[in-house]
């Protein structure tokens, strides 16, 4: 959660981020950021680049004793980023990408943590994010988000948040409940990531040793979720989309192919 929060901070607010970036700015950012979510990390010189662009490379983030997470490279920019410096307020605008984030287990014993860590090198995410606050409409727009596991293995989401005021701190709060999620659209291609990065999670949470196979409980599992869908009314999901999502629960656990998500709410 700890992660989740270092990112939601660094992108909260953002557009297209033009300020040129100094080296004051992308040293008191990172180290607010890393303040802020508690977390230790290990990063080397921060530099900005020729095209103006905070950048940190080879840094290790310890999440906690049993793994680090460690990032190839991790480059920001920001418009107004004295708003989160001075006032500890979203910037206007944020765009960030980073490459080659591994999970690295910490064992204990360096020589197995060496070899995994040679095991999983080939093995990498890319993240970018660009988010926009409009002040004058009070929207947030959330613009080619992904998260890129390998060519093949990719998701991307688009997104308008509503009724967002982020002028003041008194503002954010009072607004906090009546913020709401427009439009959302959500792309993923699916050649592995699924049964790799979820596939463990779900099945230990639903899964249960015993007389009944694992394979069998899956496929009770899936005959459930689909039962579910088709009683869906055609107001909350029309009658292609079920069929499509029960196309999609039933090539679980190993979906190939691509999927896409949309979901739009009229404005009152």
């Amino acid at each position: 959660m700890k992660v989740l929060a270092l990112v939601a901070v660094l992108v909260a607010g953002s557009a297209s981020a033009q300020d040129r970036m100094s080296s004051a700015q992308c040293t008191e950012s990172f180290n607010a950021v890393a303040s802020l979510v508690a977390l230790s990390i290990d990063a080397p010189d921060i530099a900005v680049t020729d095209d103006t662009w905070c950048s940190v490379s080879s840094a290790q983030i310890e999440v906690d004793t049993d793994f680090v997470l460690q990032i190839g490279t991790l480059r920001w920019r920001a418009s107004d980023m004295d708003r989160f410096l001075n006032e500890g307020l979203p910037p206007r605008a944020v765009e960030i990408e980073v490459t080659g984030v591994q999970v690295l287990p910490q064992t204990g014993d360096p020589v197995l943590d060496y070899l995994l860590a040679l095991q999983r090198s080939r093995s990498s995410i890319a993240f970018g994010l660009d988010v926009k606050w409009d002040g004058v409409q009070n929207a947030i727009t959330v613009e080619d988000t992904f998260f890129a596991f390998d060519p093949t293995n990719r998701i991307e989401i688009n997104a308008l948040i509503d009724g967002a005021n982020l002028t003041d701190t008194g503002t954010m709060q009072a607004l906090l409940g009546t913020a709401g999620l427009r439009d959302l659209t959500m792309k993923a291609d699916f050649d592995g990531w699924f049964e790799t990065y979820v596939a463990l999670t779900i099945g230990q949470t639903f899964l249960r040793a015993g007389d009944v196979t694992p394979q069998a409980q899956v496929e009770a599992l899936k005959r459930q979720a689909i039962a579910f869908v088709e009683q869906l009314p055609d107001t909350f999901m029309p009658a292609p989309s079920r069929a499509a999502v029960s196309e999609f629960v039933i090539a679980l656990p190993t979906p190939r192919g691509t999927a896409q998500a949309q979901s739009r709410q009229t404005p009152f």
